[in-house]
């Protein structure tokens, strides 16, 4: 008999998309208007997660949110929303950050604002990212066989060539991996191609090259409820030693962190399957082509829900 687990979907829609230029976490791509975070709702639905935590900003108006409530009705999951704000579970002493921000703290910020709604082992993911059905199935399966706890964590990696985009630049976390288990994980902000190679360009402006089968993290992590009081103690520390008011509180940057400070094991899967997203406006396209070809093959139907 399979085990069933309660299990919760957190997606990461709170950005502003300024390379987009754009609402990419709810612009239409699919046959019947569906954006992409719909494909991983119902993929996780049907692996058998039971809550779904969205994470979003002031610019998610009520159409939108009765858009997605009706969408967890059909899936049978329970719906909540969090708005991810910069004082968002900000520490009093570091209210004066705020006087020059203006983007989001980053992803370790937006997984910090679910706190209190997350009581189960959870699935953190892009909304603007399809990851693939076999990915929420892998990482279900980690749950239900009681695989993730407060010493051990998940995340489904990729292949690095299958995660470029044609039309500029993307950031990635670059893993080093041994034996199924993570040993290290390192933000790398600035990957695109030069000609057959892949080119990491580093914060003192120079470069190296990345082979094309290096595994990344595209934030599809499996964690543990215990993550939200080690966020909570690394976003202050953060804070701290902020140097830039662009600087961004990743959560590679936590994971990696855990593993070598506190000895957390990460548990990596990893995915052959067809990954894509959506970073600028000409990314939108082959979005659109990728998901019809989906549905033409039977995947997904021509209207999920």
């Amino acid at each position: 008999m399979k085990t069933t687990k309660n299990a919760t979907l957190l997606v990461l829609a709170g950005g502003l998309g300024s390379r987009y230029k754009g609402k990419k976490q709810i612009d239409p791509m699919g046959p019947s208007g569906e954006c992409l975070m719909e494909y991983s709702i119902y993929d996780a639905a049907r692996a058998g997660f039971t809550q779904l935590v969205l994470i979003i900003n002031d610019y998610f108006n009520q159409e939108t949110k009765d858009h997605f409530q009706q969408i967890a009705d059909n899936a049978g999951i329970q719906l909540d929303f969090v708005v991810q704000r910069l004082n968002t579970k900000l520490p009093i002493h570091h209210e004066d950050k705020l006087e020059n921000r203006v983007k989001p703290w980053g992803t370790g910020h937006a997984i910090l604002a679910a706190k209190d709604v997350i009581k189960n082992p959870f699935v953190v993911i892009n909304a603007d990212d399809y990851y693939n059905r076999h990915a929420f199935e892998k990482a279900y399966e980690l749950i239900a066989s009681d695989k993730i706890n407060e010493h051990q964590y998940g995340m489904v990696s990729y292949p690095l060539s299958a995660t470029l985009s044609e039309n500029g630049s993307v950031s990635r976390g670059v893993c080093t991996i041994n034996n199924g288990q993570l040993v290290t994980v390192v933000e790398h902000t600035n990957i695109n191609k030069e000609g057959d190679k892949i080119i990491c360009t580093l914060d003192d402006n120079s470069k190296k090259e990345l082979a094309p089968e290096t595994l990344v993290s595209m934030n599809f992590w499996v964690l543990d409820p215990s993550i939200f009081n080690v966020l909570e103690r690394k976003f202050d520390q953060f804070l701290s030693n902020l140097k830039s008011e662009k600087a961004e509180f990743f959560i590679p940057f936590v994971i990696d962190e855990m593993v070598h400070e506190e000895g957390l094991k990460v548990v990596v899967e990893t995915s052959k399957d067809k990954w894509f997203g959506v970073t600028y406006p000409e990314d939108k396209q082959l979005a659109i082509n990728s998901i019809q070809e989906l549905v033409s093959n039977g995947v997904y139907p021509s209207a999920l829900w």
